[in-house]
Protein backbone atom coordinates (compact mmCIF):
# COMPACT_ATOMS: atom_id res chain seq x y z
CA UNK A 1 0.00 0.00 0.00
CA UNK A 2 1.37 3.50 -1.01
CA UNK A 3 0.74 6.61 0.84
CA UNK A 4 1.41 9.98 -0.92
CA UNK A 5 4.31 11.95 1.17
CA UNK A 6 3.37 15.57 2.85
CA UNK A 7 5.38 17.42 4.61
CA UNK A 8 2.35 19.30 6.17
CA UNK A 9 -0.33 16.88 8.70
CA UNK A 10 -3.36 16.19 5.80
CA UNK A 11 -6.77 18.30 6.02
CA UNK A 12 -9.70 16.20 7.96
CA UNK A 13 -11.60 15.42 4.09
CA UNK A 14 -8.24 13.83 2.53
CA UNK A 15 -8.89 10.59 1.62
CA UNK A 16 -6.59 7.51 1.66
CA UNK A 17 -7.51 4.80 -1.13
CA UNK A 18 -6.65 1.48 -0.26
CA UNK A 19 -6.47 -0.92 -3.79
CA UNK A 20 -5.71 -4.27 -2.39
CA UNK A 21 -8.82 -5.69 -0.98
CA UNK A 22 -6.29 -8.60 0.45
CA UNK A 23 -4.97 -6.11 2.42
CA UNK A 24 -8.84 -4.67 4.15
CA UNK A 25 -9.51 -8.54 5.41
CA UNK A 26 -6.41 -8.67 6.68
CA UNK A 27 -5.99 -7.79 10.87
CA UNK A 28 -2.67 -6.33 10.29
CA UNK A 29 -4.75 -3.43 8.82
CA UNK A 30 -5.10 -1.09 11.11
CA UNK A 31 -1.63 -1.17 12.43
CA UNK A 32 0.23 -0.95 8.81
CA UNK A 33 -2.04 1.61 8.92
CA UNK A 34 -0.92 3.47 11.93
CA UNK A 35 2.84 2.21 11.36
CA UNK A 36 2.95 4.29 7.54
CA UNK A 37 0.60 7.28 9.46
CA UNK A 38 2.98 7.57 12.08
CA UNK A 39 6.39 7.85 8.81
CA UNK A 40 4.35 9.79 6.91
CA UNK A 41 2.41 12.28 8.63
CA UNK A 42 4.52 11.96 12.24
CA UNK A 43 1.42 10.60 14.49
CA UNK A 44 2.22 9.31 17.05
CA UNK A 45 -0.31 6.66 16.70
CA UNK A 46 -0.02 3.61 19.33
CA UNK A 47 -0.60 0.35 18.32
CA UNK A 48 -4.33 -0.56 18.34
CA UNK A 49 -6.10 -3.70 19.64
CA UNK A 50 -7.05 -5.32 16.49
CA UNK A 51 -9.48 -7.36 17.73
CA UNK A 52 -12.00 -4.57 18.96
CA UNK A 53 -11.01 -2.97 15.43
CA UNK A 54 -12.33 -5.41 13.41
CA UNK A 55 -15.43 -5.56 15.55
CA UNK A 56 -15.56 -1.78 15.35
CA UNK A 57 -14.83 -1.09 11.72
CA UNK A 58 -16.89 -2.35 8.87
CA UNK A 59 -14.24 -4.31 6.95
CA UNK A 60 -15.13 -4.98 3.74
CA UNK A 61 -14.28 -7.67 1.12
CA UNK A 62 -14.10 -4.72 -1.88
CA UNK A 63 -11.74 -2.01 -1.88
CA UNK A 64 -12.80 1.67 0.15
CA UNK A 65 -11.31 4.79 1.04
CA UNK A 66 -10.50 5.51 4.49
CA UNK A 67 -10.83 8.96 5.34
CA UNK A 68 -8.62 10.43 8.02
CA UNK A 69 -11.71 11.35 9.88
CA UNK A 70 -12.63 7.52 10.27
CA UNK A 71 -8.95 6.58 11.31
CA UNK A 72 -8.69 5.47 15.02
CA UNK A 73 -5.80 7.29 16.66
CA UNK A 74 -6.20 5.23 20.20
CA UNK A 75 -7.73 2.20 21.54
CA UNK A 76 -10.50 5.07 23.08
CA UNK A 77 -11.36 6.55 19.66
CA UNK A 78 -12.00 3.07 18.41
CA UNK A 79 -14.59 2.85 21.23
CA UNK A 80 -15.92 5.99 21.08
CA UNK A 81 -16.16 5.57 17.02
CA UNK A 82 -18.58 1.73 17.95
CA UNK A 83 -20.41 4.31 20.09
CA UNK A 84 -21.30 7.13 17.72
CA UNK A 85 -21.94 4.61 15.23
CA UNK A 86 -24.27 3.00 17.02
CA UNK A 87 -25.87 6.33 17.67
CA UNK A 88 -26.19 7.59 14.03
CA UNK A 89 -27.78 3.66 13.31
CA UNK A 90 -30.02 4.22 16.00
CA UNK A 91 -31.28 7.91 14.80
CA UNK A 92 -31.32 6.63 11.26
CA UNK A 93 -33.86 3.10 12.17
CA UNK A 94 -35.87 5.77 13.93
CA UNK A 95 -39.56 6.69 12.93
CA UNK A 96 -40.71 8.83 15.33
CA UNK A 97 -41.84 12.93 15.01
CA UNK A 98 -38.88 14.31 13.36
CA UNK A 99 -39.43 15.86 9.60
CA UNK A 100 -37.15 15.02 6.73
CA UNK A 101 -34.94 18.56 7.06
CA UNK A 102 -35.15 17.99 11.12
CA UNK A 103 -33.39 14.22 10.22
CA UNK A 104 -31.04 16.12 8.14
CA UNK A 105 -30.21 19.08 10.88
CA UNK A 106 -29.46 16.33 13.47
CA UNK A 107 -27.64 14.43 11.54
CA UNK A 108 -25.43 17.60 9.97
CA UNK A 109 -24.95 18.29 13.45
CA UNK A 110 -23.66 15.09 14.97
CA UNK A 111 -21.01 14.57 12.16
CA UNK A 112 -19.72 17.76 12.98
CA UNK A 113 -19.50 16.84 16.54
CA UNK A 114 -17.83 13.40 15.55
CA UNK A 115 -15.35 15.30 13.67
CA UNK A 116 -14.37 17.42 16.16
CA UNK A 117 -14.16 14.73 18.87
CA UNK A 118 -17.46 14.93 20.82
CA UNK A 119 -19.93 11.99 20.88
CA UNK A 120 -23.28 11.90 18.44
CA UNK A 121 -26.52 12.71 19.97
CA UNK A 122 -29.52 10.33 20.41
CA UNK A 123 -32.16 12.09 18.16
CA UNK A 124 -34.90 12.38 20.72
CA UNK A 125 -39.15 12.87 20.11
CA UNK A 126 -39.60 15.15 23.21
CA UNK A 127 -36.80 17.69 22.08
CA UNK A 128 -37.71 17.53 18.58
CA UNK A 129 -41.50 18.62 19.90
CA UNK A 130 -40.28 21.14 22.06
CA UNK A 131 -37.78 22.80 19.05
CA UNK A 132 -40.49 22.84 16.83
CA UNK A 133 -43.13 24.36 18.95
CA UNK A 134 -40.91 26.95 19.92
CA UNK A 135 -39.83 27.69 15.97
CA UNK A 136 -43.61 27.54 15.25
CA UNK A 137 -44.83 30.11 18.12
CA UNK A 138 -41.94 32.53 17.24
CA UNK A 139 -43.23 32.32 13.48
CA UNK A 140 -46.72 32.84 14.32
CA UNK A 141 -46.01 35.71 17.11
CA UNK A 142 -43.62 37.99 15.10
CA UNK A 143 -40.55 37.24 17.63
CA UNK A 144 -37.09 35.95 17.55
CA UNK A 145 -35.29 35.02 20.97
CA UNK A 146 -35.28 31.89 23.29
CA UNK A 147 -37.62 33.63 25.62
CA UNK A 148 -41.20 33.27 25.22
CA UNK A 149 -43.89 35.61 26.35
CA UNK A 150 -46.48 32.92 27.53
CA UNK A 151 -45.50 32.47 30.99
CA UNK A 152 -45.56 28.28 30.58
CA UNK A 153 -43.58 28.26 28.06
CA UNK A 154 -40.91 31.32 28.88
CA UNK A 155 -38.00 29.48 29.09
CA UNK A 156 -36.52 26.40 26.93
CA UNK A 157 -36.09 24.10 30.32
CA UNK A 158 -40.12 24.86 30.45
CA UNK A 159 -40.95 23.85 27.36
CA UNK A 160 -38.77 21.09 27.26
CA UNK A 161 -40.63 19.84 30.48
CA UNK A 162 -44.27 20.34 28.62
CA UNK A 163 -43.07 17.60 26.28
CA UNK A 164 -41.71 15.02 29.11
CA UNK A 165 -38.53 15.45 28.92
CA UNK A 166 -36.59 15.34 32.45
CA UNK A 167 -32.51 15.58 31.71
CA UNK A 168 -30.63 18.13 33.34
CA UNK A 169 -28.75 20.24 31.80
CA UNK A 170 -30.57 21.62 28.72
CA UNK A 171 -29.78 24.15 26.07
CA UNK A 172 -30.89 25.48 23.30
CA UNK A 173 -29.92 27.36 19.56
CA UNK A 174 -31.93 29.25 17.73
CA UNK A 175 -31.37 30.67 13.94
CA UNK A 176 -33.93 32.90 11.86
CA UNK A 177 -33.26 32.89 7.88
CA UNK A 178 -31.75 29.96 6.75
CA UNK A 179 -33.33 27.94 4.29
CA UNK A 180 -31.68 24.44 4.78
CA UNK A 181 -30.49 22.38 7.56
CA UNK A 182 -26.87 22.74 6.58
CA UNK A 183 -27.12 26.74 6.49
CA UNK A 184 -28.69 26.36 9.68
CA UNK A 185 -25.60 24.69 11.00
CA UNK A 186 -23.24 27.40 9.11
CA UNK A 187 -25.04 29.98 11.21
CA UNK A 188 -24.53 28.54 14.72
CA UNK A 189 -20.73 27.89 13.68
CA UNK A 190 -20.15 31.24 13.16
CA UNK A 191 -21.54 32.28 16.38
CA UNK A 192 -19.13 31.65 19.15
CA UNK A 193 -21.86 31.12 21.64
CA UNK A 194 -24.22 28.69 19.68
CA UNK A 195 -21.16 26.97 18.68
CA UNK A 196 -19.78 26.21 22.21
CA UNK A 197 -23.71 25.20 22.72
CA UNK A 198 -23.85 22.23 20.02
CA UNK A 199 -20.60 21.20 20.90
CA UNK A 200 -20.80 20.98 24.93
CA UNK A 201 -19.47 17.93 25.83
CA UNK A 202 -22.21 17.00 28.27
CA UNK A 203 -24.92 16.43 26.05
CA UNK A 204 -26.73 12.91 25.18
CA UNK A 205 -29.95 14.02 23.56
CA UNK A 206 -31.01 16.87 20.37
CA UNK A 207 -33.72 17.42 18.67
CA UNK A 208 -34.22 20.09 15.59
CA UNK A 209 -37.32 21.67 15.24
CA UNK A 210 -38.06 23.99 12.36
CA UNK A 211 -41.14 26.14 10.90
CA UNK A 212 -40.16 28.05 7.99
CA UNK A 213 -36.80 29.77 8.27
CA UNK A 214 -37.05 29.60 11.65
CA UNK A 215 -34.70 26.73 13.53
CA UNK A 216 -34.25 25.84 17.26
CA UNK A 217 -31.81 23.20 19.10
CA UNK A 218 -32.88 21.49 21.88
CA UNK A 219 -30.03 19.68 23.77
CA UNK A 220 -29.91 17.66 26.89
CA UNK A 221 -28.51 15.47 29.08
CA UNK A 222 -30.00 12.13 30.58
CA UNK A 223 -27.66 9.12 29.65
CA UNK A 224 -26.04 6.82 26.98
CA UNK A 225 -27.93 4.78 24.95
CA UNK A 226 -28.84 1.59 27.13
CA UNK A 227 -26.11 -1.22 27.58
CA UNK A 228 -23.38 1.13 26.61
CA UNK A 229 -21.22 2.75 28.55
CA UNK A 230 -20.17 6.31 27.57
CA UNK A 231 -17.21 6.42 25.92
CA UNK A 232 -13.90 8.94 26.28
CA UNK A 233 -13.74 11.74 24.34
CA UNK A 234 -10.98 13.69 23.06
CA UNK A 235 -9.95 16.44 25.06
CA UNK A 236 -10.00 20.50 24.29
CA UNK A 237 -11.35 24.30 24.70
CA UNK A 238 -14.82 25.09 24.99
CA UNK A 239 -16.43 23.87 27.84
CA UNK A 240 -19.24 26.19 28.11
CA UNK A 241 -22.07 26.25 26.79
CA UNK A 242 -25.37 28.72 25.59
CA UNK A 243 -28.36 27.78 27.44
Amino acid sequence: MTWPRRTRAPELNNTAHIHNSDLITNEDLLVTIAADLKATYHYGVRPLDVALARRTLYMPEQPVSVTIREFPSSRDHVVRMAYDRRVLDHNAALGGAAEASEIRQVLITNEYRIMLGRTALVRDDRLVLSARGHSQEMAKEGYFGHFSPHAERREPIKRMRLQGYRGMPVGENCNRGADSPRRAHDGWCHSSGHHRGLLQRSWTEMGTGRSGRLWTQNFGRTKPLPEESEPKEDSGPGKGAER
